[in-house]
């Protein structure tokens, strides 16, 4: 299963790097390797983790705290936090771009029902889209909705 998934880090990155050597320094190369695997690996945990998601769901409302000290739930929050640095350095980078989308992920379109369904819809889109400026801003938005999931369930 991890190499598979290194495989498909290597396999995106690999597609977004001709075009990300044209306006990103090597750190910034790096850091967006590192938003690519911390993405992937998110990925994996949600989808592992989708009978239990309700359940977390009922945990933001205080009732229920289970999930919360699950192993694989800590280490989803501490990789997430992990690449803070990779997002703000690739966030930074792809700002200066002149073909820029904007975010569509703003907090008030966000509720912790709906993160998941966001998430994977998301993630399909940016496993599929070709062009690097919609894939880098696709992998930023991504990167925003596991910050909200991570400062949601952290203890």
């Amino acid at each position: 299963m991890k190499s598979t998934r290194n495989q498909q880090v290597q396999k995106i990155y690999t597609s977004m790097l001709e075009d990300a050597k044209l306006c990103f320094t090597k750190s910034e190369q790096d850091h967006l390797h590192c938003l690519i695997r911390v993405t992937l690996e998110f990925d994996d945990y949600l989808r592992k983790k989708s009978s239990l998601f309700s359940d977390m769901v009922k945990d933001f409302d205080g009732r229920n705290h289970m999930i919360f000290d699950e192993p694989e739930t800590q280490y989803a929050v501490r990789s997430i936090f992990s690449g803070l640095d990779s997002f703000c350095s690739v966030n930074a980078a792809y700002q200066v771009l002149s073909n820029t989308i904007e975010s569509r992920i703003g907090l008030e379109s966000i509720s912790t029902i709906s993160l998941k369904d966001n998430f994977i819809f998301m993630f399909n889109k940016f496993t599929k889209e070709a062009k690097c400026e919609v894939k880098c801003r696709l992998l930023l938005d991504l990167f925003k909705l596991q910050i909200i999931f991570a400062a949601a369930v952290y203890k």
